[in-house]
């Protein structure tokens, strides 16, 4: 079963991130084996400048001044380390979707089975975040659910209008959860079904879950009052004011502005765990936030609350209902309020009481649509599409589908299968345990001259195969069609090796070939069979295979960085052939008539090649920010510490070679850098065996794991998700690449003119300006 819970987080706010984190977290530990994914209901970011200058000079819905407004503009570059932090903390923990456009989530909803509107403020016609998509109007019925968690609509009233939307929201719902007392007083006249009153997600988990997300104390216990202001207002400073020079003890203060008042310190840069940890490790608090009293709670802080408009009647209705509503202040007079002795224990008793009625609900919504079928995958991120699924179902029951990106995923037909399980017996990808380790590493080239140079670096995976095709071998690799599709083929002869060579950028689609395989190795057990792929397409050919060794069968693996789709790549060549007479046939990602590095071309109808402008390659460029890579690839197995490998070798680019091994570069014409070095590691007997028998082509010098790991990081970290992953993405669903393309021009085009201009300077001085600038800052 799939789980999508809609809301709308925003990765700059600590409780809305943390709602989000605590609600999945929770459904994931009641539903082990079931998907849930957020998806989390954003405004498209493509705007243009004039839309942008627009909106700056508009009336906000908090009605900031301009004032207001140029203040947060000029703070919001000293949050930048804070909200990297934050998001750091949500690429890491939370499983995250995120829809721009009714549209989007609409076609998103077809591979989910419930889903779940919740939680903090999706309702709430004040904060903006009220629409078709938080009314989970885009999904169509039938066998799909729909539910709500702990809602919150902010507002004690509603006019006609909303009440109307509501209506038609709400009465297709199977069950309907809100946070509020109050907003289940607002709604109960907008639907025909009972509304129950849960607690935030946060309130999920006790405080020794929380604990667990502080950072441990620090040395220095100093005493201090912890601030925590969704915006700053005149209250709430005041009674920080007043309470710090009652006790002498310093402010600690996170907002979204600098407050420049003595004795306060701004914390500028504190992430989820620093966050919780401020708060723990306070005397006291302050806040005008709604999760600021949460965690006030939680921890058992002396605190006030202070009940701005927007926040109030959340807070007021939390602190009613733990019998703590005294705590609610107004005036910096009420101060003494700090000193009042809380009954936590009677506190904690009735939050116990809570979260037991909350999780059963949430498990009344898991349990009530859990069907017996076969689940692949619980997360996205847990799939790498090796296609080994399909390769084994014996009943062809399943095939690989692509999502409204363009991603495949493996889909079951449930009216074929017979629940046999070897789909999730073959997945590799889901194991931990990778069984290689590096034996032995190399320096290494083809010493055919025409092989090395048709090849991206230096021609090794084109050697070994020529060497078993000579030998009456099989080989399999990844080319591209005649429509520009990468897709693994098997060859026979020499002549077909140049379809292998080179570097696609994209991901292959593997379709049957692992079936191919296994028959190859059951009907010629002596002939050599060679493939060759990224490590999750060898793990899942190794998975196939039922984890069986086979003396004739040898595996290569390429050193990876993540694999966008065919689908992005297919509509940017479309958009790149729009007005084009001589339109482009395929694309060389990297040629050596450039010389070796990120340099290629592409190659047009009329059989001419036309150079790739590295600048204004938008593909190209936003391939190598890591911005359109399948989900997996982010937290990639395969890049370890350990270097565990799962083929016999692993090839890639020797990058610095020429600063770890200048010896080598001495040593004759061979090892000349300019046609291309790779570096080789040896990871299985076999591996050993392969190099020693077909190895006629090849020039080795060994090396040293450590150098070659030296510029090769994608050896041990998987890439790093871009920030603008998710945006790019549903620019590509709503309107094709021509969409990201016009993004990409806005973002980068005047950064592209600077960089190319830069390079046109000489190394030398290149050199000079850099260690001038080093000169100027010290």
């Amino acid at each position: 079963m799939k789980i999508a819970v809609v809301t709308n987080y925003d990765k700059k706010n600590y409780g809305s991130v943390l709602q989000a984190y605590a609600l999945q977290s929770k459904i994931k530990e009641l539903s082990v084996d079931n998907e849930c994914v957020v998806f989390n209901v954003k405004k498209s970011s493509n705007k243009s400048v004039v839309y942008k200058i627009k909106s700056f000079f508009a009336k906000s819905k908090n009605n900031y001044s301009l004032r207001n407004k140029l203040q947060i503009k000029k703070a919001r570059k000293l949050f930048e380390y804070k909200n990297k932090k934050i998001e750091e903390f949500c690429n890491s923990n939370i499983d995250n979707v995120c829809c721009y456009s009714y549209k989007e989530a609409e076609a998103l909803s077809k591979e989910y089975d419930v889903f779940i509107a919740g939680s903090d403020q999706i309702w709430s016609p004040n904060a903006g975040t009220l629409s078709d998509i938080t009314l989970l109007n885009f999904v169509n019925g039938g066998s799909q659910k729909k539910y709500s968690y702990a809602a919150s609509i902010g507002v004690s009233n509603l006019d006609d209008e909303i009440k109307s939307k509501f209506k038609i929201g709400l009465n297709s719902f199977d069950s309907i959860s809100v946070r509020e007392k109050t907003a289940r007083k607002v709604l109960i006249d907008c639907s025909n079904k009972d509304i129950r009153v849960d607690i935030d997600p946060t309130l999920l988990y006790d405080n020794n879950f929380w604990s667990k997300k502080t950072h441990k104390s620090e040395t220095n216990n100093e005493p201090y009052i912890f601030v925590y202001m969704l915006r700053p207002e005149p209250i709430t400073i005041e009674v920080a004011k007043a309470l710090s020079k009652k006790t002498g003890y310093k402010v600690k203060i996170c907002s979204n502005r600098i407050v420049e008042k003595d004795l306060f310190e701004n914390i500028v840069d504190a992430g989820i765990e620093d966050f919780l940890s401020l708060i723990k490790n306070a005397t006291y608090v302050v806040t005008n936030s709604f999760h600021g009293t949460v965690f006030s709670l939680q921890f058992h802080k002396k605190f006030a609350a202070v009940a701005i408009e927007g926040t109030g009647s959340r807070v007021i209705d939390l602190l009613d209902s733990v019998e703590l509503s005294k705590h609610i202040i107004d005036s910096s007079a009420q101060i003494d309020i700090f000193e009042d002795c809380i009954n936590w224990d009677n506190v904690d008793t009735i939050l116990e009481k809570k979260r037991i009625e909350s999780i059963n609900y949430i498990e009344h919504m898991i349990n009530d649509n859990n069907k017996e079928k076969i689940v692949l995958y619980n997360s996205k991120k847990n799939c790498c599409g090796c296609g080994a699924c399909m390769n084994i179902c014996p009943q062809s029951a399943i095939h690989m589908e692509k999502d409204i990106y363009g991603f495949i995923y493996p889909a079951i037909d449930e009216s074929k299968c017979v629940k046999c399980g070897l789909c999730k017996k073959v997945c590799n990808f889901q194991k931990k345990e990778l069984k290689n380790n590096v034996i032995k590493a190399y320096a290494g080239v083809s010493n055919n001259e025409s092989l090395r140079m048709s090849s991206s670096s230096g021609g090794v995976f084109s050697s070994i195969a020529k060497s078993v095709l000579e030998k009456n071998g099989l080989v399999y690799g990844c080319t591209f069609d005649k429509n520009c599709v990468a897709k693994h083929i098997e060859i026979n002869t020499i002549e077909q090796l140049s379809k292998l060579q080179g570097s696609k950028y994209v991901q292959s689609n593997i379709g049957y070939i692992y079936k191919q395989i296994g028959k190859q190795l059951k009907n010629n057990p002596d002939k050599p069979i060679l493939f060759s792929g990224t490590p999750c397409q060898i793990d899942g050919l190794i998975g196939f295979l039922n984890n069986k060794e086979y003396n004739n069968l040898f595996l290569i693996e390429l050193i990876c960085h993540g694999v966008p789709n065919e689908e992005i790549l297919s509509s940017y060549i479309d958009m790149k052939n729009t007005n084009k007479k001589n339109k482009i046939k395929s694309i060389m990602f990297r040629d050596k008539k450039y010389g070796w590095g990120e340099k290629g071309c592409y190659i047009l109808e009329n059989g001419k090649k036309e150079k790739i402008d590295i600048y204004n390659s938008s593909y190209y460029k936003l391939y190598l920010k890591a911005t359109f890579y399948r989900e997996n690839c982010y937290s990639c197995k395969y890049a370890n510490d350990k270097v565990n490998r799962p083929a016999d070798i692993t090839i890639g680019d020797y990058w610095g070679v020429n600063e770890v091994e200048k010896e080598l570069l001495n040593k004759g014409t061979s090892w000349d850098i300019k046609k291309g070095i790779s570096c080789i590691m040896v990871n299985s007997n076999k591996g050993e065996i392969l190099l020693k028998d077909y190895g006629d082509y090849l020039n080795l010098a060994e090396t040293t794991l450590e150098n070659i790991r030296y510029k090769n990081k994608a050896l041990t970290n998987p890439p790093k998700r871009n920030k603008n992953r998710e945006a790019v993405l549903s620019m590509f669903y709503r309107g094709g690449y021509a969409e990201i393309e016009k993004w990409y021009k806005r973002k980068y085009g005047f950064k592209n003119k600077i960089y190319k201009l830069w390079d046109a300077i000489p190394v030398e001085c290149r050199n000079t300006i850099k260690e001038l600038k080093k000169k100027v800052r010290r």
